[in-house]
């Protein structure tokens, strides 16, 4: 199970200038975004859902992998604020409002803004690449991999994990040899 969380925050109005514009400028932002809600039932195991941040916080607390809140008005700055200072540490947050889709957190490019086109169907694998839940078979929309601190993340993992498993081998084969395979005074 991974220990990044993810949240979704969805709003119906996003002010550039106020306290949500704040910490979105502190991740990667796309002024050419078509707003739509990403559909839940793309994830496998679903979408858990809250109704303002208070709800996202208790899902993240209780191990949720991805929560959405739709949080607008007066809440925003402030429900923003305490999901950015209250979730654990490997977080990644999307925030999509009409207009504007701004992505921050844990392996997100800080102060990016980006004119290329995205959709609400963009989000979902994006935050699935950083994120490290499964899709549901079918799902579309591409990666937008110009808000990731490194594009080639999953490699780099990959790598790792080759060079872990080839140290593990040869511990396993050096243990699994009897007394006399190790010396040769035969």
């Amino acid at each position: 199970m991974s220990d990044i969380r993810t949240v979704i925050i969805v709003t119906d109005a996003f002010d550039r200038k106020g306290p949500a514009g704040a910490l979105a400028s502190e991740g990667a932002l796309f002024t050419s975004f078509e707003f739509g809600v990403p559909p839940s039932a793309h994830v496998a195991g679903g979408i858990l859902e809250a109704g303002n941040a208070a709800g996202a916080l208790e899902r993240l607390d209780s191990g949720a992998l991805l929560v959405k809140a739709d949080i607008s008005g007066a809440e925003l700055g402030e429900g923003l604020k305490r999901l950015a200072e209250d979730s654990p540490l490997k977080t990644v947050f999307a925030l999509l409002a009409p207009g504007a889709l701004a992505f921050w957190g844990h392996a997100i490019a800080r102060g990016t803004v980006s004119e290329k086109p995205a959709t609400s169907m963009d989000v979902l694998p994006t935050l699935a690449m950083v994120g490290e839940f499964l899709l549901a078979p079918g799902v579309e929309g591409r990666v937008l991999f110009e808000v990731l601190k490194n594009p080639s993340y999953k490699q780099g993992q990959v790598g790792r994990l080759k060079a872990a498993l080839a140290r593990l081998e040869k511990a396993l084969k050096r243990d699994s040899q009897e007394p006399w395979d190790k010396h040769d005074c035969a």
